[in-house]
């Protein structure tokens, strides 16, 4: 599962670099405020609901209180909600963005590329692979491993992940 995650992420990061430079060659770079740098998380909750937000000094960890129910979505998933996944995520590839997305790995990953436009939601381990256990949610924003943490349960924010 996380191989299947780290390659629809690479993939999704690659369409989006490519279609901005598309976009700058077409026309000029957009203004410094229509841009979101990466990693980035969106939350959505309900506009009655109180939210409660604490920052570290340093600003690479965020807690959040909700008073009633939220959802996050981090980068790649939105990402993969705008169509950079090319399919893959959804096992529904065409066989030219399977090209475009074979390009975008290596050659040796391929074969898992190729498993995923197949409708293969879990890529199988090659034998010499290891596999790993997943990893657990914190309730921690944290921005400097580049990797969001979210969930529901706020007393994760103590620790030390």
């Amino acid at each position: 599962q996380q191989l299947y995650d780290l390659l629809l992420q690479q993939i999704a990061y690659k369409n989006l670099v490519e279609r901005n430079k598309a976009l700058e060659r077409s026309r000029q770079a957009p203004a410094p405020a229509s841009t979101i740098p990466l990693p980035f998380i969106i939350i959505n909750t309900n506009k009655q609901n109180v939210i409660d937000c604490s920052i570290s000094s340093d600003k690479s960890e965020y807690l959040f209180h909700f008073d009633g129910t939220f959802e996050i979505h981090d980068d790649i998933e939105v990402l993969k909600r705008m169509g950079l996944a090319l399919g893959l995520d959804k096992g529904s590839c065409s066989p030219e963005d399977l090209e475009r997305a074979r390009r975008m790995v290596p050659r040796s990953l391929e074969p898992y590329v190729r498993q995923m436009a197949q409708g293969g939601a879990e890529v199988a381990p090659l034998p010499s692979e290891p596999q790993r256990g997943s990893s657990r949610h914190s309730s921690v924003a944290s921005l400097s491993d580049g990797q969001p943490g979210s969930s529901e349960d706020e007393d994760d924010f103590s620790d030390s992940d």
